[in-house]
């Protein structure tokens, strides 16, 4: 848990998030390779928000992305709309995800809110 709150703060997308997140980021390979015998690479970040007391928890994986840290972005957009969403309840979950839809074209964001 630590270690995913360290990290978070190295990309500055998150480490200005209205919350402390905990997030891992991948660069997964693809199987096509590149002139020269590189590999194209998907952005992967996984995380969680707030870190200490967890209400949502989310995969955004950017196709042909390039390193993790380049979903941070779309990740800190989901934060700043979920937190404002909760905290002011101000739209339906399905108004949440409309406006997320409008800002970005081609993404896959898992949310989970905890209940508890």
């Amino acid at each position: 848990r630590d270690g995913m709150k360290r990290m978070a703060q190295t990309a500055r997308a998150l480490r200005e998030a209205p919350v402390t997140v905990a997030a891992k980021t991948g660069s997964p390979q693809l199987a096509d390779t590149l002139p020269g015998g590189s590999h194209y690479v998907n952005s992967v970040l996984i995380g969680y928000a707030p870190a200490d007391d967890p209400q949502i928890a989310m995969a955004v994986v950017l196709e042909y992305g390039g390193g993790g840290a380049n979903a941070a972005p779309v990740m800190r957009a989901v934060l700043d709309a979920w937190f404002e969403y909760s905290l002011h309840d101000c739209m339906t979950f399905a108004g949440f995800i409309s406006a997320l839809r409008n800002r970005f074209y081609n993404f896959l964001v898992i949310l989970r809110k905890n209940i508890l």
